[in-house]
């Protein structure tokens, strides 16, 4: 999934939301990556199924701000 963004603090406003929300729900992601392009800001979120062939959630954080 990927939520667009209006600038970089609300990536990690957001970014930090999603993470609660997965700590508090006990629920993994595999990746949570936090991106921004010039003027164009977006959080890419993906979750891997649960006992699928893809291997374990990571909870890969990354940072991606050019």
């Amino acid at each position: 999934m990927d939520i667009r963004c209006t600038d970089k603090t609300q990536v990690l406003r957001y970014a930090a939301i999603l993470i609660d929300i997965a700590d508090g729900a006990g629920r993994d992601y595999d990746e949570l990556i936090n991106e921004g392009r010039g003027t164009s800001y977006w959080i890419h979120l993906a979750v891997r199924p649960e006992g699928g062939s893809e291997g374990k959630n990571r909870r890969k954080l990354i940072f991606d701000f050019k």
